[in-house]
């Protein structure tokens, strides 16, 4: 609930020389518990622009307040740049669970045309995250191989 709205993010993006602000809005950002099975939750974000590293820097200092490292009111004092001007300490959230999967453009996005793919962007695409897909197959048997082994117990 704290990140809605226009807020100044420098606390939650990586340092970039270019940016002329770090004030962006959010319109919504939400948590879908347990939506992909496993324990697995979806962070969604909804905003009119995004600054560099932005929602990785938002996912790790969320993690700290489930943690308990830090308190929720935490969260709202980072976003306040008078008595927070340099970034706090912690480690941005690895890049690998998060995926950017709807770009709308337009003033409000509302009934704005979805990002548009060519036939042989979308070709690229599919033939990378097809190897990716393989590999990570790969990747799986190999520790669900290695767990088995690893799980079973010592022979006499």
């Amino acid at each position: 609930k704290h990140f809605i709205g226009e807020h100044d993010f420098r606390n939650f993006s990586k340092a970039d020389e270019s940016a002329t602000t770090y004030v962006r809005r959010m319109d919504a950002c939400f948590i879908d518990e347990d939506s992909f099975g496993g324990g697995l939750c979806a962070l969604n974000v909804v905003g009119s622009a995004f600054c560099w590293h932005q929602v990785r820097c938002m996912v790790a200092v969320l993690f700290l307040v489930g943690r308990g490292k830090l308190e929720e009111r935490d969260v709202a004092a980072f976003l306040d740049i008078g008595k927070h001007p340099n970034r706090p300490s912690y480690t941005m959230a690895r890049e690998e669970p998060l995926l950017l999967h709807t770009c709308l453009y337009g003033r409000d996005s509302v009934g704005s045309k979805p990002f548009h793919l060519s036939p042989s962007a979308r070709e690229r695409i599919a033939g990378h995250l097809t190897g990716l897909l393989s590999d990570l197959r790969i990747r799986m048997q190999l520790v669900t191989e290695t767990l088995a082994l690893v799980a079973k117990p010592a022979e006499q």
